[in-house]
């Protein structure tokens, strides 16, 4: 049977202070930027639609 790393393996979202705290610390991990999409008004919207 194979040992088992007992590192932490981490995938960060978002936040960047988390992820940089993790490295320095040694710690495997991936950062993932993700940001909450905005809520717009369905005006707005339409018009972004259109440029986009």
């Amino acid at each position: 049977m194979e040992e088992k790393d007992p590192k932490p393996r981490v995938v960060n979202v978002g936040i960047q202070a988390f992820y940089e705290a993790l490295l320095a610390q040694g710690v495997e991990c991936a950062q993932i930027q993700w940001h909450p999409p905005a809520q717009q008004s369905e005006e707005i919207q339409s018009l972004l639609d259109m440029f986009l």
